[in-house]
């Protein structure tokens, strides 16, 4: 949105950029990750998150022990059957591939 002529520089970014979590029957990867690391936490494992889009690895968790997970978040995608297992083997593939 331009600014007036008057001085108002518009809406500020909090007004137009979209609502994390806005549709209340699905589960974004924000929440995903929120779930995990608190959960890993509370197990004593040390939890870094890549928060919103970041690239990289989503979840990285150390425990005192020794014992890595790394944990790629996935959100709700509203996919139902035989299409949400295929993506969901095609990724988690992918995550075994590189973590071997």
């Amino acid at each position: 949105m331009l600014a007036s002529s008057d001085g108002n520089p518009g809406p500020t970014v909090a007004e137009v950029r979209p609502v994390k979590g806005a549709s209340a029957d699905r589960i974004t990867e924000d929440d995903v990750k929120l779930a995990v690391r608190d959960h890993l936490a509370s197990q004593g494992y040390t939890v870094k998150v890549a928060w919103d889009r970041a690239r990289g690895i989503d979840i990285a968790a150390r425990h005192p022990s020794g014992s890595r997970h790394v944990i790629e978040a996935k959100a709700e995608t509203g996919t139902t059957g035989a299409q949400q297992v295929k993506l969901l083997r095609r990724h988690s593939g992918r995550a075994l591939a590189t973590n071997v």
